[in-house]
């Protein structure tokens, strides 16, 4: 089951939506898109749980 997280989940305003085959793929892609966008490298360990705790099965 494929597995998805948009920022706006954690309250972030921000339109991003993340999608992989597994969380692991999606958290690199959160990874890529928090330094990307957000100017945030590393996820510190409290922000990665947050965003750990709303990905969703889709």
């Amino acid at each position: 089951m494929a597995k998805s997280y948009r920022c706006s989940d954690i309250g972030i305003d921000c339109g991003w939506k993340g999608t992989a085959e597994t969380t692991e793929e999606l958290m690199m892609s959160v990874a890529a898109h928090a330094k990307s966008v957000h100017d945030i490298d590393p996820v510190p360990p409290e922000l990665a749980e947050k965003v750990m705790s709303v990905i969703r099965d889709i």
